[in-house]
């Protein structure tokens, strides 16, 4: 708001009366005339005064009053704000829709995270690739279990019901390998023998 000088108002606020401040003083000396008359600073004594005392709060009343001014009458600049405006508009709302998509891609990776360190990734990469690592991921898995039923599985398992009857688990492990082997053996060796 405008006082009716025209002075933002501010810059028409005036600062607090102090027996030991001399802007303060010369401020008392203008409005009291060697008469007796008690007068108003003029806008420019107060403007000095506020100067003196708050550069930062003048510059920024002045400047955003002189804003407002050149907006409400120069078209190009009114023009100019609102392209600007309705930038920032585009910009934060991309932006909202980025970290809303961030966020979902944080939580898929976090379910097929497993299958991305099968393949050495550690951090967030775009869905598509997280579903080809989960397809490559089932696959070894497939080969794996494959491998595992007729090697470690067998073993683990008789090596575990070993270990109720030995005590020492390495002492089962040893003698179920050694049974695997044997088992294994006999299965190959059978047919070559007998043809």
């Amino acid at each position: 708001m405008d006082n009716e000088n025209g002075i933002p108002s501010i810059l028409a606020e005036q600062p607090q009366v102090s027996n030991t401040d001399p802007i303060a003083e010369d401020i008392e000396n203008v409005k009291h005339k060697p008469n007796g008359a008690v007068t108003e600073p003029s806008a420019m004594q107060v403007f000095k005064t506020l100067a003196e005392t708050d550069h930062e709060k003048v510059l920024t009343a002045v400047t955003n009053k002189r804003t407002i001014d050149l907006i409400e009458t120069d078209a190009e600049t009114a023009q100019a704000v609102d392209e600007v405006a309705k930038k920032n508009i585009t910009t934060h709302m991309e932006t909202q829709k980025l970290k809303t998509q961030k966020k979902l891609d944080d939580a898929v990776f976090d379910s097929a995270k497993n299958a991305c360190r099968v393949y050495g990734v550690e951090s967030t990469v775009p869905r598509w690739q997280q579903t080809l690592m989960r397809v490559g991921s089932s696959f070894w898995f497939v080969i794996y279990f494959i491998i595992a039923s007729v090697s470690i599985a067998p073993i683990s398992t008789f090596a575990l019901k070993l270990s109720v009857i030995f005590k020492k688990m390495w002492v089962a492990i040893v003698v179920a390998v050694l049974v695997y082997t044997l088992t294994m053996l006999t299965i190959i060796l059978t047919p070559i023998l007998k043809g």
